[in-house]
């Protein structure tokens, strides 16, 4: 039965079926570290109920001590934030909880960061007591029942509620630190999934060159581990990457299957005809993985002129959420993405219902990246007369965040409307703008739609964006400098003490600042630096 509308993004449907229950957990270990280690290798396979059943075992064990039974109970939150199609997502803490969340110690701060997103608490709320988890997750911290990996998890919990408050500068900071921290250690899998975070920060920033590197590395780091989450929201980013990019799915490295056709049915629903997809399999019908990719699917539909296939996408994202009281449009802005696909229908009502709904839960969230699209889709489906109010409330946002892509995005409609208008020129100077931050962010399949609306308006169109070593910082200028000179990252690394890491980082930054591939590309003025 299709879904209906009964009010302003509000969904009434079945009931998703239930999934069949996972196989019952071995008997909790006489050692709980050892028993909630374990545990965390189940819900990192995707077996996130057996893994609940088992952190329950351990709790109720009388062996448990009190501290390491209450980092239990935070990485059960953790777990069923992952997987909330197993038990509902868990519960947020009241406000003048929070206090004492930290001060039972970092894994439960970061458990209630997480699914104070879930719950839908204001960023401003959130995004503080990410940080402080993740200063306290100091090396000496990585002793948390289930080790370093339990630690990991808390981590990259920390930092996804950042990503998801939208203080993207925070997330990636956090990220490229703890991704260092894995190198030091030697280990290669902790450094992949921090990667991970870190790329999918440097996407949301408009940093595309950033993100496709930083994925790169992550997947070869680790080959062949198809079944780990962080892989899987890897491959997603990675898809979406090469979407804006225009780059077609074979130049993903070798190693990674580029695109693997998954099962025509959905675990719970019944439909859509094959596709091809961007992961080598669907994650657990019960986590909010499977959220995303059906999310990502929805916009690849979308992308190919499938509009109603696409719809179908998004409501399913939207019906999950809701069963697991998890609908918020910092975990996924399924009403835009049903909007876009209403709209390209011809249904502008249940678009402008869908696009207004969501506007007002991204209010609620304050969230300024989550907010500035939700008043995009909005005024895609608005009336003339107040598109561009909530046109330029969206830029403004967008500028806030430091999403650069999503302002070029914005500027591009913006400029749009104001051409319609027939105020030529201001709409060429916008335009213009536009044209500049889709070139810098490395988005191409942008730039040409804002190339083509630049020439309507009477412009001329953009060229590529002048570099020079000015837009380089101080430090990028010296990693500059000694690579003209002939030195690799791991001498430069050495001599400037730096991780090989954190140099690979600053490369990266001087090849899109200065729009080149190439070291001996590296010049100012006509003359190489150095």
């Amino acid at each position: 039965m299709p879904p209906v509308l009964t009010g302003p993004g509000v969904l009434e449907a079945p009931a998703a079926a239930r999934t069949a229950p996972a196989p019952a957990p071995a008997p909790v270990d006489r050692c709980p570290e050892a028993a909630t280690a374990r545990a965390v290798i189940l819900a990192r396979s995707g077996r996130g109920g057996a893994a609940l059943d088992l952190l329950d075992a351990v709790s109720a064990d009388p062996c448990t001590a009190d501290d390491t039974a209450g980092d239990v109970r935070a990485l059960r939150t953790l777990v069923r934030g992952e997987h909330p199609g197993e038990r509902g997502a868990p519960r947020a803490p009241a406000p003048g909880d929070w206090g004492c969340a930290l001060a039972d110690g970092p894994v439960r701060a970061a458990a209630d960061a997480w699914a104070g997103v879930l719950a839908g608490l204001p960023a401003y709320e959130i995004a503080p007591r990410a940080d402080r988890a993740l200063a306290a997750l100091a090396p000496s911290a990585f002793r948390v029942p289930a080790g370093p990996w339990g630690a990991t998890v808390a981590a990259a919990a920390a930092v996804r509620a950042l990503l998801h408050t939208d203080r993207l500068g925070a997330a990636a900071a956090w990220s490229g630190r703890l991704a260092a921290r894995a190198e030091r250690d030697g280990d290669p899998e902790r450094r992949a999934e921090f990667l991970v975070l870190l790329a999918m920060a440097a996407h949301r920033q408009g940093e595309l060159a950033v993100a496709r590197s930083r994925l790169s590395t992550a997947l070869d780091l680790v080959p062949g581990a198809d079944a780990q989450p962080w892989r899987l929201t890897a491959l997603l980013t990675r898809g979406r990457v090469l979407a804006l990019t225009g780059r077609p799915a074979s130049s993903a490295p070798p190693s990674v299957p580029a695109h693997t056709v998954v099962p025509d049915r959905v675990p719970g629903h019944n439909t859509p005809p094959r596709h091809a997809d961007a992961v080598p399999r669907a994650p657990s019908p019960n986590s909010l993985q499977w959220v995303d990719h059906l999310y990502f699917r929805g916009e690849t539909r979308l992308a190919r002129g499938r509009p109603a296939e696409a719809l179908m996408d998004f409501v399913r994202c939207g019906r999950a959420l809701r069963d697991w009281d998890a609908d918020r449009p910092t975990v996924t802005p399924w009403r835009s993405g049903a909007a876009r696909a209403h709209l390209a229908l011809g249904n502008r009502g249940p678009a402008l219902s869908l696009a207004l709904a969501e506007v007002r839960l991204a209010r609620e969230c304050a969230a300024p990246r989550a907010l500035g699209i939700s008043l995009r889709e909005a005024a895609a489906a608005a009336d003339p007369l107040f598109r561009m109010d909530l046109l330029q409330e969206s830029a403004g946002l967008h500028e806030t965040a430091g999403a650069r892509l999503e302002l070029a995005r914005t500027l591009c409609l913006i400029g749009r409307e104001q051409h319609r208008a027939g105020d030529r020129k201001a709409a060429r100077a916008v335009l213009a703008t536009a044209c500049e931050a889709a070139h810098a962010c490395g988005a191409p399949v942008l730039e040409k739609r804002v190339r083509q609306e630049l020439a309507a308006a009477g412009g001329r169109v953009c060229g590529k964006a002048v570099r020079d070593t000015a837009t380089l910082t101080a430090r990028q200028q010296r990693v500059a400098e000694l690579a003209v000179q002939g030195h690799g990252n791991r001498e430069i690394a050495a001599r400037l003490s730096l991780t090989e890491s954190t140099v690979e980082q600053h490369m990266t930054q001087v090849y899109r600042k200065l729009d080149i591939a190439k070291r001996s590309e590296i010049r100012i003025s006509g003359e190489t630096l150095g």
